[in-house]
């Protein structure tokens, strides 16, 4: 009696073991099929955001690599551009574009296309003032603080080890709890200004969209906005002359009534053909030409393509910078790729 009864507990034990373990590889299985299947979404998301990438070059390069000049309207448009629209593949959405604040609406708002890197001041490129006014302007800090950032970045991007007056070599960043070296060399990703003496995380957010690290270090006239324009030692009234000018009759940015700056050099003059100009801001303009900081052409472009599957939360985003003047080249044209996937909800119906 005694051994029957041991055979049926060790056979229950038996039953017990195989059932957990037969429970346990089916969940086991359950989770490697779901990983499966989101990493098939995952390589179909980026397919999708790869080919928004490949529209937007492809519209980008259509000038070739020597154009007249680049404007607002060809790089896309306020809200809806037909050239960069959004496009669907396989089940899947698009979209060429991204955020940006609008002064004349004082919120953000939607730019359907591409970014010109070249509408924006050149940390690799530009003078030590051109640096510290973006700073200063774009980031919201005082003068003496813009100024030593701006020293700070020069020092970070030459090739020595002798600070500017209140700027920052190896010395100062290897005396830092986590150290490290000064680069000596220029910025091969924007990201690098958060390892520069004095820019906090807040800072690197504010003058991220008006810096770049591409390009030919001239800002194009037909393309910046009122912060960069600023920041070229423009006042506000020049630049307000210069963005109605460009805005044309509409007086909307981005459209196809611009009127567009043919070249650096007659710049001054084709503005004050629609604007009245004061000796001082034709001299500001001739100075911005002879010193070579302005341009009506760019080289550069930012495209930033991002998928989505139907109402699914799962998002891929390409982040890439373009160089048009290396197309045709054999040199590589890709100065940048990024990719994020994440995860973002869509609000639901009852909510819109």
């Amino acid at each position: 009696m005694r051994h029957r009864g041991s055979v049926l507990i060790i056979a229950m034990w038996a039953l017990s073991v195989l059932t957990i373990f037969a429970l346990s590889l089916g969940a086991d299985s359950r989770s490697k099929m779901t990983f499966i299947g989101k990493l098939g979404e995952r390589n179909k998301l980026r397919l999708i955001a790869v080919s928004g990438v490949n529209k937007a070059v492809v519209s980008v390069a259509a000038k070739g690599n020597d154009p007249q000049y680049d404007v607002l309207p060809e790089l896309g448009g306020a809200g809806v551009s037909s050239r960069f629209a959004d496009g669907m593949m396989d089940g899947g959405k698009y979209s060429i574009g991204y955020q940006y604040y609008d002064p004349s609406l004082g919120e953000t708002a939607w730019w359907q296309g591409v970014a010109d890197s070249e509408s924006r001041i050149n940390i690799n490129k530009a003078e030590y003032k051109f640096i510290s006014s973006v700073i200063r302007i774009a980031g919201g800090v005082g003068k003496k603080d813009a100024d030593d950032i701006a020293a700070a970045i020069i020092d970070w991007r030459d090739t020595d080890e002798f600070p500017l007056m209140n700027g920052a070599e190896s010395h100062y960043y290897l005396s830092l709890k986590e150290p490290y070296r000064s680069k000596n060399a220029e910025f091969e990703v924007l990201q690098e200004l958060l390892l520069i003496r004095g820019i906090s995380e807040e800072i690197y957010e504010r003058i991220a969209p008006y810096v770049t690290i591409y390009g030919t270090g001239k800002v194009n006239m037909n393309t910046a906005g009122e912060t960069v324009l600023g920041s070229l030692g423009m006042d506000k009234a020049l630049v307000r002359k210069i963005i109605k000018y460009r805005a044309g009759e509409d007086r909307v940015m981005g459209t196809d009534d611009d009127n567009v700056f043919s070249s650096a050099g007659a710049s001054a003059a084709e503005l004050s053909q629609v604007v009245p100009l004061s000796p001082e801001e034709v001299a500001i303009i001739s100075n911005l030409s002879s010193q070579d900081m302005i341009s009506v052409v760019s080289s550069v472009f930012e495209i930033k393509s991002t998928a989505r599957i139907g109402r699914r939360d799962q998002v891929m985003e390409i982040v890439c910078a373009y160089d048009r003047t290396k197309a045709d080249s054999g040199e590589n044209a890709v100065k940048y790729w990024h990719e994020r996937y994440y995860v973002d909800p869509l609000p639901q119906e009852d909510d819109l």
